[in-house]
C-alpha cells in the first residue's frame, strides 16, 4: 500500500514539474519576437567586386567571390547570437563598408579605403 501511495504521489509531481517547464518554455518563446536582419557591402565605386565572408542564417560560413556594392543577405531570428561579415576589395583604389541592420536600423559598420582592402564587423547581436 505504502508503495502505491509513493508511486502516485512521485507520478502527480513529475507531471506537474513537466506541465511547468514546457509552459515556461512557451513563453519564452512567445516573448521573444522575430527580428529581421541583413547584412550589407557598400562602396562609393559600383565598378569594384568584392570577396564577402558571412556567418550565414544556419551559423555556417559562407565565402561568395564577386559581389557588387549594394549586395544583401537577409534572415530573420529570435534572440542574439554571433553575427559576422567580411568583404575585401578584388581592385586598386576602392572603398568597402560592410554594415549589419536589425529591423531597418544599422547596428554596427565598418569601413576601410585602398588597394585590396578589407572592412569586417561582428559581435553578438
Amino acid at each position: 500500500m505504502k508503495a502505491l501511495i509513493i508511486a502516485s504521489i512521485f507520478a502527480i509531481s513529475t507531471s506537474f514539474i513537466m506541465k511547468s517547464n514546457v509552459k515556461n518554455n512557451k513563453s519564452d518563446v512567445n516573448n521573444t519576437k522575430w527580428n529581421n536582419y541583413y547584412y550589407k557591402v557598400s562602396s562609393s565605386d559600383s565598378l569594384h567586386t568584392f570577396s564577402v565572408t558571412y556567418q550565414n542564417a544556419n551559423d555556417n560560413t559562407t565565402q561568395l567571390s564577386r559581389v557588387r556594392s549594394g549586395y544583401k543577405y537577409q534572415w530573420q531570428q529570435r534572440g542574439k547570437r554571433f553575427l559576422y561579415m567580411s568583404a575585401q576589395c578584388n581592385d586598386e583604389g576602392s572603398s568597402v563598408t560592410v554594415s549589419i541592420y536589425k529591423n531597418g536600423k544599422k547596428i554596427i559598420s565598418n569601413s576601410s579605403y585602398g588597394d585590396y582592402v578589407i572592412a569586417d564587423v561582428s559581435g553578438e547581436y
